[in-house]
């Protein structure tokens, strides 16, 4: 097992990975844990972000993508982009709290 490295990642820094890994997803969207994985950041801290970021209608959850496993075998939502968000607007939504 790999251990996990903290990353001293920004909110401005994190919503801009965020949107990128979103935007690649696409359609299939991700899941917050997935994205925490892919960020190699904590759960809670991106999982704090993600209501702001939904509360701006700059992510919505996805109603065709299945909930999805988690690592230790809960069940997830799977998030997308709202279509026509920009990543300024991802930024502003957690800058702006």
């Amino acid at each position: 097992m790999v251990a996990r490295i903290p990353t001293d990642m920004g909110t401005r820094q994190m919503a801009i990975a965020v949107f990128e890994h979103l935007e690649r997803a696409g359609d299939t969207g991700m899941t917050m844990d997935e994205l925490a994985d892919a960020l190699n950041v904590r759960y809670t801290k991106l999982s704090t972000l993600s209501g702001e970021w939904q509360r701006a209608n700059v992510i919505a959850k996805s109603y065709t993508e299945p909930k999805r496993t988690t690592r230790i075998g809960g069940r997830a939502q799977v998030f997308v982009l709202v279509p026509g968000t920009t990543r300024g607007e991802m930024i502003r939504a957690v800058l702006s709290r």
